[in-house]
């Protein structure tokens, strides 16, 4: 049981979880990226 499970009474998700070190894409905003730029970055995933 973790210290969440026991306060809340409800087991938590960890779906979204990932490993360290694997390959993520990042979103970049309009305001940072030029009319032909990708929408989003290959980076390394760290945390």
């Amino acid at each position: 049981m973790t210290p969440e499970e026991a306060w809340s009474g409800v087991k938590p998700s960890v779906h979204h979880f990932r490993v360290f070190g694997c390959l993520a894409h990042t979103h970049v905003p309009d305001v940072h990226r030029k009319k032909l730029d990708g929408r989003s970055i290959k980076c390394v995933l760290l945390g």
